[in-house]
């Protein structure tokens, strides 16, 4: 059999393309496939193995190094942002620890950098006090949770390669639009504003508990203070003149009447 003829016979069956879908995530088992397709196709010696008697297990000791091994093309084109759905599942194991970038914009500021350090200094000790560890469970890994989907939203709907961003699809699904992927990012903003303004609730009704939430060791250009509240708003910049008169935005906000020159205390 010549080469087409092989890789034709074997997108006939739906034996490797369910393979596929057994060993990847359901929204890459489609490029997996198609990766593990154009592996066989240039592969050098194809017609020789594809008579073995062993030609199913050679297929898919394939697929699992290209969706595994770091090195492979697949893992280059469609793994490398998978760090960005991992978040804490056990606080004493920071072998596999949550998006740092949530942990750095978002958790370290409701604890403040004192408190902070001394927490990551007992989990790698693995001698997490008993408050601690009631802050970590109850408070800290559901805020990490949700500001981690927070900062996933976006990355996760594109695809990075060396050569591009593109924006993921398959036959069987439509991506996201930006409007819906706004909604969705949103609606987990104010998850995660809930379960960190409960977390600072918990250390101030409870800062005896935690003496270094509210102390600042170091260098203090360097030290970061715990939040008051988690919750964000815009900002105001009060009510226009009270005369019936329309008045337009670049007078309103920029001109000599404008509110930011004072003119509201006239």
């Amino acid at each position: 059999m010549t080469r087409d003829q092989i890789i034709k016979e074997i997108t006939d069956l739906a034996y490797y393309k369910s393979i596929c879908r057994n060993v990847a995530r359901h929204d890459l088992a489609d490029d997996l496939y198609q990766e593990f397709l154009m592996a066989l196709l240039t592969y050098p010696n194809l017609e020789e193995v594809y008579s073995k008697e062993w030609f199913n297990y050679f297929c898919i000791r394939i697929i699992t190094n290209l969706y595994n091994s770091k090195t492979s093309t697949f893992y280059l084109k469609y793994r490398q942002n998978d760090h960005f759905i991992k978040y804490v599942k056990n606080p004493q194991t920071p072998e596999e620890p949550a998006n740092p970038l949530a942990q750095d914009k978002h958790i370290v500021p409701i604890t403040g950098s004192s408190l902070w350090n001394d927490l990551v200094t007992q989990i790698v000790a693995s001698s997490v006090s008993t408050d601690y560890q009631d802050l970590l469970n109850n408070y800290l890994q559901k805020a990490t949770l949700w500001w981690t989907l927070v900062e996933a939203v976006l990355p996760l709907s594109y695809k990075f390669t060396n050569k591009n961003v593109m924006q993921k699809s398959s036959d069987i699904s439509q991506p996201a639009s930006m409007p819906d992927l706004e909604k969705l990012k949103e609606q987990f903003t104010q998850n995660a504003e809930y379960y960190s303004e409960r977390a600072t609730r918990h250390l101030r009704a409870n800062s005896d508990k935690f003496p270094l939430y509210l102390q600042m060791n170091g260098n203090s250009l360097e030290a970061i203070r715990p939040i008051g509240t988690s919750y964000s708003t815009g900002m105001y910049l009060g009510k226009p003149f009270d005369d019936g008169k329309k008045i337009p935005f670049s007078e309103l906000y920029q001109g000599k009447n404008g509110l930011c020159e004072g003119g509201n205390d006239q």
